[in-house]
């Protein structure tokens, strides 16, 4: 299993091509291994060592000693062909000027040479040479070809032909300008050896070896130069003591010469090596030797060339001598990672210095990423306070826990960008930056921002946010993501009341099953008028915009045809659209009361029931029966199937269960208590065990999801699923019951098996294997009425869950705080009924879940069974819901589902306090707003993904049961008679001219 990788020694191992998602490398010796596309999605190599296994480590070193011998003797070539013009031979007549001349010329070519090197960088030296070269050959080969003995100025050109060049090269004989050229020739390519192998040897040392090898390859390259240079020099220039007549005059020369010789081998070695030093720091005057030397280090090293490393963990690593070439690094954590700069990195984002320095280091305060390519970067947590990253793409960055106060956001891309937990005050720019339904902008803290980036002319107005004051909790997200769900339909010429109505109505009818409701009306002045519609977060914005804008134009010309023999005077238009302004607000209050209801856009819900029958994860389960009501049959088609015994599932969730648990315990140290009673002995767990614990959490996780989905992916269970997927379309709303009394069956995350994620509006409930529908009797009522109990409130806050539920629409809530048993019981007994029950606080289910507590104040806890008269008494005057926001309910569960409760809402492990403030907010917040049970379910859950941060799996702890005999209620469906509130709406329009009174 992934686990057993941990830690282990896969030196030269090849993992080429393999599904590793999720693997756990961590701590591992990769030296050598071979990733080439493999799927390493959601892997940890946290501390893993990759690079070169130790043989090749000898072999870089070996080359990286050949290569700094090499510049040693080069500096040898690059020296004596200067100091050569300093020695006279006694048979050779020579000027003294000549000489001295072309010695300088050398030694000045040279000196520009590494100038120009040191300054602009080898690239364009090597630019500036081969012009040269190129232009000088032209040069010398016209000035041969032109030369004669006709007169002595063009016979001194005959000097540059070829043949003078050869006899210089072969006996150094003076033939004229070839005699001087020819040196300076080899000496200039002779210091360009020195400075590439040179560079190339340090850094290959230093990167296959230590930094103080390097300094060995200098040191080597010394050595060679000044010994070799001074054997040489000193073996030339004995001809000084024949061609001097005075002896200590000709010992002092050939000193002198021989000095000049080491002195210049040894000044180019030396000058070379700061070379050499930049090159290994990625100086960008050097990057070509410095990719050069990367990509020599990196043959035979690590490599991840073309994986996907979606949300791998690279923290800590030390990742020198590796290949990420095309590999996919989305969201790949470098937190600290070592030597990434000593990596090939080609066509990833990491290509980049200052961007791979800011997601190794997290650090880019007051730093400049304006146009970088930051696309799925991993920037958890990271400071970017005042940054400029204006036209910067973030598209599936995450930025969670990130510091971007004061930073310039002007015209990023930020589509599915994690912006969660984010400190945006002071942020600039954001009128302009992308964003789309896939930003997540939960919990963000943020006291204002501004949506310019720069005043507006002869003012210091950047549109601040809000204008005046402070966001309070939560009204930056609701600001940006109400942009988010709504199409902005923009008229010019004002609105035609008939044609918008008729427009309205003909838009919902062609997009059937997506809710359309009208925000807000704006006048913007001359004739300009935008409307607002809320659409949901999945709506195809684009379609309904154009639909509706075309649908609009029809109308409204064959309306103008019907009124032309009216509008023949300027005065009778403008009284019609006064006409207009009047009747809009009540047509709009039409459209919003009075839904279009047509054959065709009511949604039909479809069930799915899929009996377990006998069995558990250690036998197998041989008789399983899928029924599927659908077409408003009421007989159900059946099919049936098997699954084989899968008890690594079993093992797996206990595993997960008890990592979750050390988890929670950390956090109730740390004061982030669940809503389970409070431990008096707490185990030894420490805080410092946190982040392991989460990426332990997290891998069991990925292995559970992917065993559960192996095993619906069965071969003996597809004439269930192929019929599921046959029969059903991906835009049903589905609900799929699992009939099972079996806790263990009911504890793992369902949610994941695959089948959903191709099914967006399908969720899943348990249901027990029988179900009872109890005859009620129900009085009309107006509002929801919901029994809200907030018990035990130990080190929990029950503040946030009784704010939600006071806050909801055509709601009725009665509270009861921390109530003795008695006042619970009266309140079930109630004459009226209740239709909602929600408990918040503290809870808890015996181990084989067999039973359950709620704790309803500091002393008492009762089980199901201490309600239950008082609770079918509820059912039968009404109650079809019960919410039990508190830790590990399945217990309560099962006792409800005796009750024959239609349907129930727990949690199936221990809650943090905050996950469960969020749930309540998010479910209740789309089941008031007229979505059904079973979507409000899994929209709540799957927001919950936006904390998982820092509670991993919080989306796994919702569960919804339900009793078969029931129909699941809308929150419409609760109210006998709907009731519009005629002056709130009021309030939030404009219409053309002003505010409809």
């Amino acid at each position: 299993m992934y686990r057993e990788l941990q830690g282990r020694n896969h030196q030269g191992k090849s993992f080429k091509g393999q599904n590793l998602s999720g693997a756990n490398f961590c701590g591992a010796n990769i030296q050598g291994a071979d990733f080439t596309n493999a799927n390493l999605t959601n892997a940890n190599f946290s501390h893993a060592e990759a690079g070169l296994p130790f043989k090749w480590v000898i072999i870089k070193s070996i080359a990286a000693a050949i290569l700094s011998a090499i510049s040693g003797a080069a500096s040898v070539m690059a020296s004596y062909q200067m100091v050569r013009f300093l020695i006279i031979k006694p048979d050779e007549q020579h000027l003294i000027v000549t000489e001295i001349f072309s010695f300088l010329l050398i030694f000045t070519s040279n000196i520009i040479l590494l100038s120009i090197a040191i300054r602009k960088g080898i690239q364009k030296t090597f630019g500036i040479v081969g012009t040269a070269v190129a232009v000088g050959v032209t040069a010398l080969g016209i000035l041969s070809a032109i030369g004669n003995d006709n007169n002595p100025f063009s016979n001194w050109f005959r000097n540059f032909r070829l043949g003078n060049f050869i006899l210089a090269f072969s006996n150094g004989n003076n033939v004229g300008a070839a005699y001087i050229v020819l040196p300076l020739l080899l000496s200039v390519a002779a210091t360009i050896i020195v400075m590439v192998t040179l560079s190339l040897a340090v850094a290959i040392a230093a990167i296959s070896t230590k930094s103080h090898i390097a300094n060995l390859m200098i040191v080597e390259a010394l050595v060679i130069s000044a010994i070799a240079t001074g054997i040489i020099t000193r073996n030339g220039s004995r001809y000084l003591l024949k061609t001097i007549p005075y002896p200590p005059v000709a010992i002092a020369s050939q000193i002198a010469v021989i000095a000049i010789g080491v002195g210049f081998a040894i000044a180019l070695i030396l000058f070379t090596s700061k070379i050499a030093w930049q090159v290994l720091a990625e100086n960008e005057k050097y990057l070509l030797l410095h990719q050069l030397a990367i990509f020599l280090t990196t043959i035979d090293g690590t490599s991840f060339r073309g994986a996907n490393l979606t949300n791998a963990n690279f923290s800590y690593a030390t990742l020198k001598s590796t290949d990420f070439r095309f590999a996919n690094t989305t969201r790949t954590l470098w937190h600290k990672a070592n030597k990434l700069d000593w990596a090939i990195v080609n066509d990833t984002i990491l290509e980049k210095p200052n961007i791979r320095n800011l997601l190794v280091s997290g650090n880019g305060y007051q730093k400049l990423y304006q146009n970088a390519n930051l696309r799925g970067a991993n920037l958890i947590g990271s400071d970017l306070s005042y940054a400029n990253l204006k036209e910067a793409d973030l598209s599936e960055a995450t930025l969670e826990d990130a510091n971007l106060e004061w930073a310039n956001l002007t015209q990023i891309q930020a589509i599915n960008t994690n912006f969660n937990h984010a400190k945006l005050t002071g942020t600039c720019g954001l009128a302009t930056w992308n964003i789309d339904s896939t930003t997540q902008l939960e919990w963000v803290d943020c006291r204002w921002v501004y949506l310019l980036e720069f005043p507006k002319e002869g003012t210091d107005d950047r549109e601040r946010r809000p204008s005046s004051g402070e966001f309070a909790f939560g009204e930056f997200t609701s600001l940006f993501q109400s942009v988010l769900h709504t199409v902005d339909l923009i008229f010019r010429n004002g609105i035609d009341v008939t044609a918008f109505t008729q427009s309205f109505q003909q838009v919902q009818v062609e997009n059937e099953g997506t809710p359309l409701d009208i925000q807000s009306i704006e006048n913007k002045g001359d004739g300009i008028v935008v409307v607002k519609v809320k659409v949901p977060p999945n709506a195809n914005k684009a379609k309904i915009h154009s639909d509706f804008m075309q649908i609009y134009a029809g109308n409204l010309k064959a309306i103008e045809q019907k009124y032309q023999a009216e509008l023949k005077g300027k005065e009778i238009l403008i009284d019609r659209y006064h006409q207009q302004n009047a009747d809009l607000m009540l047509v709009i209050k039409q459209l919003v009361t009075k839904p279009v209801r047509t054959t065709t856009n009511i949604l039909s819900e479809k069930i799915v029931v899929i009996n377990l029958g006998n069995g558990d994860f250690s036998t197998g389960f041989a008789a399983i029966t899928a029924q599927i009501w659908l077409d408003g049959h009421p007989l159900p088609a059946a099919f049936h199937g098997k699954l084989p015994a899968k008890p690594e599932i079993a093992a797996l969730y206990q595993q997960w269960q008890s990592k979750y648990e050390n988890l929670r315990l950390c956090y109730q140290r740390q004061g982030i208590i669940s809503r389970i009673k409070p431990q008096s002995q707490v185990k030894q767990v420490s805080i410092q065990d946190i982040p392991k614990i989460k990426t332990e959490i997290k891998n069991l996780a990925a292995d559970l999801k992917k065993h559960l989905n192996s095993w619906l992916n069965a071969e003996e269970f597809s004439p269930i699923k192929n019929q599921l997927r046959t029969k059903l379309n991906t835009s049903d709303e589905i609900r799929v019951i699992i009939q099972t009394e079996d806790i263990q069956l009911r504890r793992i995350p369902w949610h994941l098996w695959d089948f959903l994620a191709d099914y967006r509006q399908a969720e899943v409930a348990f249901s027990p294997m029988i179900s009872d529908r109890i005859g009620k009797s129900i009085s009309h009522r107006s509002k929801v009425r919901i029994l809200a109990i907030l018990g035990n409130s130990k080190e929990i806050n029950l503040e946030e869950d009784k704010q939600i539920l006071e806050n909801l629409p055509d709601a009725e809530t009665v509270f009861l705080v921390a109530p003795t048993r008695q006042e619970f019981d009266r309140l079930l007994w109630e004459e009226q009924g209740w239709d909602i029950l929600c408990f918040s606080g503290h809870s808890s289910t015996k181990w084989d879940g067999v039973n359950g507590w709620i704790y309803i104040n500091q002393t008492e806890k009762l089980s199901i069974e201490d309600l239950e008269n008082a609770l079918q008494v509820a059912i039968e005057r009404g109650l079809h819901l019960a919410i039990f926001n508190s830790c590990d309910g399945l217990g309560l569960a099962r006792h409800l589902d005796n009750l024959h409760v239609p349907q129930i809402i727990v949690m199936r492990e221990p809650v943090p306090d905050i996950v469960a403030q969020e749930f309540l907010k998010h479910f209740l917040t789309s089941f008031s707003s007229g979505k059904s049970l079973y979507y409000s379910v899994r929209e709540a859950r799957e927001k919950l993904q936006s904390i998982e941060g820092k509670f991993p799996c919080a989306s796994w702890l919702p569960v919804l049961c339900q009793n078969q005999a029931e129909v699941p209620h809308r929150w419409q469906n609760f109210i006998s008679t709907n009731q519009l509130n005629i002056n709130e709406f009021d309030n939030k329009f404009c219409v053309l001219g002003g505010k409809h009174e």
